[in-house]
């Protein structure tokens, strides 16, 4: 099991400035959060910290790939994945969950000295993976399934085509019902 507090920052010691902090995240991440969507996977988590009085301000980057199972031939590849984002914590105040109107902004106590970004990062990676993952096309333009299971799914898909065109006489005379009104 993969220690979580390696993607914590210890900011309580640092001068104000900038500070760069360099994560690597791979299958044991998303392992340790329930999740087993995304295996052999190499990201590497880029944060720069910007350390002011009061406040932090984190910009994110993500660059990496992850390995899934393609919607469309349900073969396994590799998907890029790339984004940037950005987190503004301010420090003093009150208490962490005494947060205010601004989602944008996370409070934490003046007293605290280390900041968690295992689940903020979880939450990146998970945003920039598309909902319907198919691989992407070729250099041609043409789709780059599987060509054997797109050929079992169109010759399946056909045969469903054909049962649903014999439909039962009792809905063809709702239908006609229907097209009355």
């Amino acid at each position: 099991m993969e220690n979580l507090s390696l993607y914590t920052i210890s900011f309580a010691g640092l001068s104000t400035g900038t500070h760069t902090f360099d994560f690597l995240v791979q299958d044991d991440f998303f392992s340790e959060r329930g999740s087993a969507s995304f295996t052999e996977s190499k990201i590497d988590v880029k944060v720069i910290m910007d350390k002011m009085e009061g406040m932090l301000t984190l910009n994110i980057e993500i660059k990496g790939k992850v390995k899934v199972l393609c919607d469309r031939c349900a073969e396994n590849f590799f998907l890029p994945i790339k984004g940037n984002n950005k987190l503004i914590y301010k420090v003093g105040g009150g208490l962490p969950e005494q947060s205010g109107d601004d989602d944008e902004i996370i409070q934490i106590g003046a007293n605290e000295g280390e900041i968690d970004l295992a689940p903020h990062i979880y939450d990146f990676i998970n945003l920039l993976v598309p909902m319907k993952i198919v691989h992407p096309d070729n250099a041609k333009g043409d789709m780059s399934c599987d060509p054997e299971m797109i050929e079992l799914i169109e010759k399946l898909s056909q045969k469903n085509k054909e049962t649903v065109e014999e439909i039962d006489p009792r809905w063809e005379i709702l239908k006609k019902l229907k097209q009355n009104n």
